[in-house]
């Protein structure tokens, strides 16, 4: 139940973020429009996948295993390479979000360089 509820939530409310983005043309949103529409399809594609695989972990004294529910019944090459998908997409994540910090870092250096120019 809850795994339906947050994949379809996610896709849904992504969805509708990357129409208002692609429909809408703010001039002062800019380039920023494609780092927010980057973060949603990624959030979608990891919504899926996770949804589709069902991931699990389980720590031991030697490591971790790490496997997925839904994939049991393939063979571990296979296995493995969807846990991959899954795991760039997670990471993805959070190369995005520092794109994101350095958009900002500079867009708010470029506001204080030419604020400070004008004096």
């Amino acid at each position: 139940g809850y795994a339906y509820f947050s994949t379809g939530f996610a896709c849904l409310s992504n969805a509708i973020l990357i129409y208002v983005i692609l429909v809408t043309h703010l001039s002062h949103v800019g380039p920023y429009r494609w780092l927010l529409l980057s973060f949603a399809v990624i959030d979608i594609l990891i919504s899926l996948v996770h949804f589709a695989l069902m991931p699990a972990v389980h720590i031991t004294e030697f490591g971790y295993i790490f496997w997925a529910y839904r994939m049991l019944d393939l063979s571990t090459e296979q296995n493995m390479g969807c846990l991959m998908i899954w795991v760039f997409l997670f990471y993805q994540m959070f190369v995005l979000t520092a794109f994101h910090y350095v958009y900002r870092f500079v867009m708010l250096c470029k506001q204080v360089f030419y604020s400070s120019n004008r004096c």
